[in-house]
């Protein structure tokens, strides 16, 4: 854990945890964002 700390224009404070994370096949992974391509204009 480091502590995060930033004094200029405004401030950032926070924490940032390293860790690991759980491996997922690429034959697993969804794209839920579409790209765009279900995008409807006025």
């Amino acid at each position: 854990v480091v502590m995060l700390r930033a004094d200029g224009i405004g401030q950032v404070t926070g924490r940032i945890i390293i860790g690991t994370a759980e491996k997922i096949p690429p034959s697993e992974l969804i794209d839920t964002t579409g790209a765009g391509d279900a995008f409807i204009g006025a």
